[in-house]
């Protein structure tokens, strides 16, 4: 095994594991409450998470920034573009345009890009992550609900980590070591549930309308890796950044685009197929990204 796949391997084969045993835990039966670790995940965890990775790192503001700018910008070209080519290709754009706007930037991105490019990759992929995750609660849930409402950003703890991160930042206020260790350790959890509710999650979805599931995998990853790619040479962004964002919006669709169409009725079957096969094509081609990045 040459060095580079022996690094690949090394990057994949944790997220793979961990990932397979919550399939494997969930396909054996064992109990496991999904919505408890997903809201425990999402409103405790992964905003610790942020919050210690954005302060203990010491990441420079101006490459936080950069990375920010551009994958807002990414983010609305999903949008503009994925519905361009969604219309084209004569698909419901309700139902599938969400997984094509909002990529698996938390249960699989933030552990490949901690894997692949150590303290400084988390840092930046958790800033993605958080942009994501502000379209995903705004124009997504507007998209697959039919409505739009400012309320549901002020319900993601995301936001308010980060807004505390920055003030700690720009104030130059040093953080207390019991929070910092306390805000560390919980924070440890998030990406180990993540992988594990992705696993049981998978476990659970069913694929339907195959070609359709095709079809839109093709356009989230395809439109992922060149609009990300494109934007990191225009901007200009260095090696780790770069490889941060590409990895980050090259995922495939996020498991909770499904939680999303479930709630409001909106082809959830469909979506579950979507994530379901965007999933295993994303995992199929991850080492070819990888290579492209490291």
């Amino acid at each position: 095994m040459t060095p580079l796949m022996y690094q690949l391997f090394n990057v994949l084969a944790p997220v793979l594991v961990v990932a397979a045993i919550g399939f494997t835990w969930a396909k054996a039966r064992q109990p496991f409450d999904n919505a408890f670790v997903s809201s425990l995940t999402f409103n405790i965890a992964t905003p610790m998470l942020i919050f210690s990775s954005l302060t203990k790192l010491h990441v420079d503001p101006a490459a936080v920034g950069e990375v920010a700018l551009v994958t807002l910008l990414v983010s609305v070209s999903f949008v503009v573009l994925g519905a361009a080519i969604l219309w084209v290709l004569r698909i419901p754009l309700r139902p599938y345009l969400t997984p094509v706007m909002v990529p698996n930037t938390g249960n699989v991105g933030l552990p490949v890009c901690y894997l692949a490019f150590g303290d400084q990759g988390l840092a930046l992929a958790v800033v993605v992550h958080v942009v994501s995750a502000a379209m995903q609660f705004t124009v997504g849930i507007a998209i697959t609900s039919g409505t739009f409402s400012l309320k549901d950003l002020a319900k993601v703890p995301l936001l308010y980590a980060v807004a505390a991160a920055l003030i700690v930042a720009e104030t130059g206020v040093e953080v207390p070591v019991w929070i910092a260790n306390a805000t560390a350790l919980i924070g440890q959890l998030a990406i180990p549930l993540m992988l594990l509710g992705l696993g049981v999650s998978l476990n659970r979805l069913q694929v339907g309308q195959l070609k359709q599931s095709l079809s839109v995998t093709a356009v989230r990853l395809g439109l992922g890796f060149a609009a990300s790619w494109g934007a990191a040479m225009l901007f200009g962004l260095n090696h780790v950044q770069t490889g941060v964002l590409v990895l980050q919006l090259s995922m495939p669709a996020a498991v909770f685009t499904y939680m999303m169409a479930a709630r409001y009725n909106c082809e959830p079957e469909g979506v579950a197929g979507v994530v379901f096969v965007s999933t295993l094509v994303g995992f199929a081609l991850m080492p070819l990204i990888l290579l492209l990045v490291l």
